[in-house]
């Protein structure tokens, strides 16, 4: 009985049962791949300056500064000095629109220190104590 089973098992492998191992057919899927694109800026406070770093591996793009909340003169001016991986736009009022900071800006890495100034006709008593952010955007040119 056990010759029976055995001579039916190996019979079965060898004519057919063993027709899922075989490499007869086919079998595909798809793979998505996505590269997620860099863009990204860092404001890094230090004792002395503060710094600007970005990061792209985008082109045609550019670094804009703007305020908020503002006031009728906001009379903050902002530099960006000894600038690497982009020109700087020379001194820029910060206001409540996008202002060109840098423009363009290379496609790598970058930096820049921050020099911040009041303007001439700014009515200096009151700005003392006032608080503003100021950010500092990528954008496309």
């Amino acid at each position: 009985m056990i010759r029976r089973v055995l001579s039916f098992l190996i019979a079965g492998i060898v004519f057919g049962w063993g027709y899922g191992a075989s490499s007869d057919g086919t079998s595909s899927h798809t793979v998505t791949i996505r590269i997620e694109r860099i863009n990204k800026i860092t404001l890094k406070e230090g004792n002395s300056a503060d710094t600007l770093q970005w990061d792209t591996d985008l082109q045609n793009k550019k670094i804009t500064v703007s305020s908020y909340p503002t006031s009728e003169n906001p009379g903050i001016r902002v530099q960006a000095v000894h600038c690497k991986g982009g020109i700087p736009n020379g001194l820029v009022s910060v206001m409540d629109v996008d202002q060109d900071f840098v423009n363009p800006m290379s496609r790598n890495r970058g930096h820049c220190g921050l020099n911040y100034s009041l303007s001439k006709n700014c009515d200096n008593e009151r700005k003392a104590g006032e608080s503003m952010r100021i950010s500092y955007t990528i954008t496309d040119r």
